[in-house]
């Protein structure tokens, strides 16, 4: 399975944000348009530290611009689950995605994913909030 082309990831952000493509990583502004919703995927650095990959998937390639670059996710089998919820509540999608690819002979393979299926701008209550995890895996 080929991986998604993703467009405009930050992969030096401070701190995850939906809705981050606003400003000067709008995909607009770099000629193409969204292809999906915003995502966000996390790269552990230890010590509670990550760096924040962040962008739209686009269908079409992307240039590089500063610290805007193109990238791809893995292709792959993914077990994805839906939260509903503030993101401070997530934590139990990811305990119960490891747990269904552990009961299912598989291992994690790679990080994460977060695919924010609301705009807080449009839906400012948190408890309806849906985000996508998606977690690659590869059988055991």
């Amino acid at each position: 399975m080929r991986g998604r082309r993703l467009g405009h990831a930050l992969t030096r952000a401070a701190a995850p944000a939906p809705g981050c493509a606003e400003g000067p990583y709008r995909p607009a502004a770099r000629h193409t348009s969204p292809a999906g919703p915003p995502f966000a995927r996390y790269h552990p650095l230890g010590e509670g530290r990550f760096e924040v990959e962040a962008g739209f998937p686009v269908a079409g390639p992307v240039e590089a611009a500063g610290e805007v670059v193109p990238s791809e996710l893995p292709g792959g089998p993914v077990a994805v689950t839906v939260h509903t919820g503030s993101y401070d509540q997530m934590e139990p999608a990811y305990q119960a995605l490891a747990s269904w690819v552990a009961d299912h002979g598989g291992q994690l393979a790679g990080d994460a994913w977060e695919v924010y299926y609301s705009d807080p701008a449009e839906q400012p209550d948190p408890a309806h909030w849906r985000t996508g995890v998606v977690q690659p895996y590869r059988q055991g």
